[in-house]
């Protein structure tokens, strides 16, 4: 039996329905040519504000699916966080960042730490450094259950 998605429009462009997925409040805002732009991230902001039923919520309406936006790595930023927090120079595209959630437990996360480290240097690349990712939930509206299960954010 075909799964061909007759609805949808032709492929064109940069558009191709054979990536169509079924999914709830999705939405992309890009810049065509790839010039990097802080109205883009404004723009992202806008757009999952107007998407509240896109944070799953439970017993608490305040307590959502942590929904959010992806962007590009900010160079200027990490360059100067490296240089600060490690003493490290970063070249352009040539490295990596990622948000880590970890267990709020400190031997746990100590634990977790040290196998992403392990499996970073595995894979023949260099760590630098793990960064704390500021948070200031007394400031965000965010429940009791989202609270007690906050994962400590870092990184690497």
């Amino acid at each position: 039996m075909s799964t061909k998605l007759l609805h949808l429009p032709k492929q064109t462009g940069l558009y191709d329905p054979k990536f169509e997925k079924d999914n709830c409040g999705v939405g992309f805002i890009a810049h065509m040519q790839a010039s990097p732009s802080h109205q883009i991230t404004v723009d992202a902001l806008e757009m999952l504000a107007r998407m509240d039923h896109r944070g799953g919520t439970g017993s608490e309406a305040n307590t959502g699916d942590g929904a959010g936006i992806l962007t590009n790595i900010p160079h200027d930023f990490f360059a100067k966080e490296a240089q600060n927090l490690f003493g490290a120079e970063l070249d352009a595209g040539a490295y990596g960042v990622g948000n880590v959630f970890l267990p709020q437990d400190e031997a746990q996360r100590t634990h977790c730490m040290a196998l992403f480290e392990k499996a970073i240097s595995d894979e023949g690349q260099t760590f630098i450094g793990w960064r704390d990712v500021p948070v200031d939930a007394d400031k965000a509206d965010v429940g009791n259950i989202a609270r007690q299960s906050q994962p400590v954010i870092k990184q690497p």
